[in-house]
């Protein structure tokens, strides 16, 4: 062990004084360039991410609820009027209805489109429930601050009247320093949402509205039959159990089975016997070919 003292200094020594500065200089550096980048610390390699949720395309999933709130009760259920239920009832009622609906392969393709919009749970837009619509938006515009009130949180979430099942919201945050650019999402009813920006959570809460001379705000078409079957959940059923409906694949497997493999009659396309590539869908064959007969 050697002991550093003014200029003397051994080879051996001198070559530890310059890892150990390389080193600082190094750690000064990293530090550095950290401080620039709140977000990422290269120092410690650590990532500072959020998730925004809401702000793609919306997925099934994200509007389903679980199976402990399914009424057990079922043809109770489908007989019930779907006016007077409740959440959970009108969730369940239009649900089943609409899927027993879509399983149903022998009436479908002969209803009309109102029909299948009715079974599908749809709310048809008519006049009468865009002027409510209009009525409420005049409202909100007129306060110049919709939504006025406290910081949404989950106990005490903004509450977003609306007429329909589903509302279209933009977040700007708050006033002043909490203030963000707006992010729009779609809020359904019987769904928190939490803002990505800000974390503040809304909740969309029908407003119901009745017409002066007791009519129907949301009226059903009189070519439309708004009586439910009940044996079509039994029908759909048995045909699972058999096996009798064709499963279309999708995505990469259709591309496959359908152009590539030619399963369901479609033409199979020229194919390179050099290559397994196929020259209709890779036009940079051509050009590859074209090089080497050069």
């Amino acid at each position: 062990m050697q002991i550093i003292s003014g200029n003397n200094v051994s080879g051996i020594t001198l070559a530890h004084a310059i890892l150990i500065k390389m080193h600082c200089y190094n750690l000064y550096n990293q530090l550095l360039k950290a401080s620039f980048m709140p977000q990422r610390c290269r120092l410690f390699n650590l990532y500072s991410r959020r998730n925004y949720v809401h702000f793609q395309r919306a997925r099934p999933h994200e509007f389903e609820l679980p199976l402990d709130t399914m009424p057990k009760d079922i043809d109770t259920l489908m007989k019930s009027d779907p006016a007077m239920m409740d959440y959970f009832g009108s969730y369940w009622y239009w649900r089943i209805r609409g899927e027993s609906t879509i399983m149903d392969t022998d009436t479908l393709p002969q209803k009309s489109y109102k029909q299948i919009a009715r079974d599908l749970g749809m709310q048809v837009v008519t006049e009468p429930s865009e002027h409510m619509l209009g009525l409420l938006e005049l409202y909100e515009y007129l306060k110049t601050s919709p939504f006025v009130g406290p910081f949404g949180t989950i106990k005490n979430p903004v509450l977003v009247p609306s007429i329909l099942t589903e509302r279209v919201v933009g977040c700007t945050g708050g006033a002043g320093e909490h203030e963000h650019v707006p992010l729009w999402f779609r809020c359904r009813e019987g769904f928190l949402y939490r803002c990505g920006e800000c974390d503040q959570i809304f909740m969309l809460v029908r407003v119901l509205y009745s017409l002066p001379d007791g009519e129907d705000p949301f009226p059903v078409d009189a070519d439309v039959d708004d009586v439910f079957d009940i044996n079509n959940i039994s029908k759909g059923q048995l045909k699972w159990n058999m096996g009798e409906y064709i499963k279309w694949p999708v995505g990469n497997a259709t591309y496959k089975q359908l152009f590539l493999q030619g399963k369901w009659g479609n033409p199979i396309p020229n194919q390179d016997p050099e290559s397994p590539q196929l020259n209709a869908y890779q036009p940079c064959n051509d050009l590859k070919n074209d090089n080497l007969r050069h």
